[in-house]
């Protein structure tokens, strides 16, 4: 199995309501062309419950014309509490039965247990689920990071004359109103080794109801072109068994440590 790159962030889970009484999990077969999925974030807010599906696609065109396509549904929910659930496709497996399966983590932070739950569906082993408690207040990511196109190995960072900024206004996904940015970089020949400018876009549309991240674009001739986007979201509030892992898995508890510190005598 491949572990994903600590700066590649992994992929937007949500999960449909009318799912079955199954747990959540992709419905439908991956495909093991996607590379490099873009996380669209989630916040904890109350009172403002959803379940979502997101769709995840890569394409990039090879120099001899072939090329290299995938895609694969992952589930999020939040319900009114602000209790969250995400799923990452980490991997796609052929099986013994020779179909292709989705390898998911699935992770649920409540942050009125203070508590992070963690397990795997589709690698036909593990039936672990994992719940470590934060004892400090629980501050996730508000917005996704956006993917640094500058060459690492690059001593200089590119001039502000290189970016094009524009703002998406009037814009909706899913049905959803939101707004966003484009952000366009070009890059001159001969500057990253490349022998003609390269165009590298970067793109954002988020809802200010929901406080997510509705589309993700990023576009670079280097590394192909990722989206992750919501195709269907709902305001409903979630099954709560959702928020479980699936029955007959052996919970794990990783109790605080908490040091008792006795005051000092006069």
């Amino acid at each position: 199995m491949t572990k994903p790159c600590a700066l590649i962030a992994v992929a937007l889970t949500s999960l449909l309501l009318h799912l079955p009484a199954a747990r959540a999990q992709s419905d439908q077969p991956c495909t093991p062309g996607v590379r490099g999925y873009l996380n669209l974030g989630i916040t904890r807010r109350t009172g403002i419950p959803y379940t979502a599906t997101v769709k995840h696609s890569f394409e990039q065109k090879l120099s001899d014309g072939n090329t290299i396509r995938g895609s694969v549904l992952t589930h999020v929910a939040r319900d009114a509490a602000g209790r969250t659930m995400q799923e990452a496709v980490l991997n796609c497996e052929v099986h013994d039965d020779g179909q292709i399966h989705a390898l998911s983590q699935f992770i649920v932070v409540d942050p009125a247990a203070k508590t992070n739950t963690s397990w795997m569906t589709g690698d036909g082993n593990s039936r672990v689920a994992t719940v470590t408690h934060f004892l400090e207040p629980h501050r996730p990511v508000t917005t996704p990071p956006r993917p640094d196109p500058i060459d690492k190995s690059r001593s200089v960072r590119p001039s502000a004359s290189e970016y094009r900024v524009e703002r998406l206004d009037g814009q909706s996904v899913a049905g959803v109103p939101c707004t966003g940015i484009r952000r366009t970089r070009t890059i001159p020949a001969g500057e990253a080794g490349n022998d003609q400018p390269l165009q590298i876009i970067e793109e954002s549309l988020s809802s200010s109801e929901f406080g997510l991240t509705l589309r993700s674009v990023m576009d670079d001739p280097r590394l192909g072109r990722r989206i992750a986007e919501v195709v269907e979201i709902s305001r409903n509030e979630p099954d709560p068994s959702l928020f479980t892992p699936p029955p007959r898995y052996t919970i794990i508890d990783h109790k605080p440590n908490v040091e008792v510190v006795e005051p000092a005598t006069q």
